[in-house]
């Protein structure tokens, strides 16, 4: 499963939605479910952690949270990059959501840990909403 960022930033902002991605990303933990996501992903919370929060308690707490996740980071290759400008003309999706598509069908993977409704239309992927 690939954890796209929202997941994240719910939990380590405390939204709405948090204590429902705190339990879902446990069990998986528990079940021993291969989670993945991406550097870019990673850059991306920690920079919405400085720029809304302005901690780096709360972004090493964040790295913390990951490191105890097991989560496998991908770096998408130069072709996933590419194959990602295709997705935004295919699917309408801007740049960051294209690089989802392109890291998980680069790395074979079928279901995307998200809030976002971008990703509603495509047919490839498994949406799964804690």
């Amino acid at each position: 499963m690939f954890v796209d960022a929202n997941i994240f930033l719910e939990i380590i902002l405390e939204d709405q939605h948090y204590q429902q991605c705190e339990t879902f990303l446990a069990q998986c933990l528990e079940k021993k479910q291969p989670l993945y996501t991406s550097d870019f992903i990673l850059y991306s919370c920690l920079i919405i952690l400085q720029q809304k929060l302005n901690s780096l308690d709360k972004m090493r707490d964040f790295l913390t949270f990951l490191h105890s996740l097991k989560i496998t980071v991908l770096r998408p290759s130069i072709k996933a990059i590419h194959e990602s400008t295709y997705f935004m003309q295919r699917y309408t999706l801007d740049f960051d959501d294209a690089l989802v598509l392109g890291c998980m069908f680069e790395n074979r993977i079928k279901e995307l840990v998200s809030y976002d409704k971008d990703f509603t239309h495509i047919k490839e992927v498994i949406i799964i909403r804690p």
